[in-house]
């Protein structure tokens, strides 16, 4: 009987050896490089209005440059501004890039490819933005929609699986 060969998905993209974390409800940023394996904590990061991180914000890391964006979040029971942006990070330094077209609030975010953001999702249920996906182009600052999920949700999770294919799942139907 011949041996069984397993193929392999091989990562080309470059390393990112910091990982960073927005902590919730503040201003602070936990830098963590994985190669010296040492933590560094930013407080006070110049986040717009000197207020803390909106309440249900997403965050995902760009893996070629390391550089972090916040996503949506904000007070539920309004239409704030909050809820539609989208805030690059680098370092401690917030750069407010294109809005997107629906309020996000218990939303899910990832990185797909090597530009890309993808939204899903909303507890928010203007125009139904429960059922609608959007993807961010980090090189032009663009978003533009996508089709809507089957079923809309929040409070869910997503992810990329070899830069084809992004996966919804869970959470709560609206």
């Amino acid at each position: 009987m011949a041996p069984i060969q397993m193929a392999h998905y091989v990562e080309e993209r470059p390393a990112v050896n910091i990982i960073s974390l927005l902590v919730k409800d503040t201003r602070s940023i936990m830098t963590i490089d994985i190669r010296n394996k040492t933590a560094n904590l930013i407080r006070n990061a110049n986040y717009p209005n000197n207020t803390n991180f909106p309440h249900n914000f997403c965050c995902t890391q760009n893996p070629y440059n390391g550089n972090i964006f916040l996503v949506g979040g904000g007070d539920y029971s309004h239409d704030h501004e909050s809820l539609y942006q989208l805030w690059e990070v680098r370092g401690s330094q917030f750069m407010k890039r294109d809005v997107m077209k629906h309020p996000r609030h218990g939303h899910s975010v990832t990185w797909f490819g090597d530009k890309f953001i993808v939204v899903s999702g909303s507890r928010k249920e203007k125009n139904n933005s429960h059922m609608k996906c959007e993807m961010y182009n980090s090189d032009i600052d663009l978003w533009f929609e996508m089709p809507d999920l089957n079923v809309g949700r929040h409070y869910h999770a997503s992810c990329s699986m070899r830069d084809r294919w992004v996966y919804v799942f869970c959470g709560i139907a609206n």
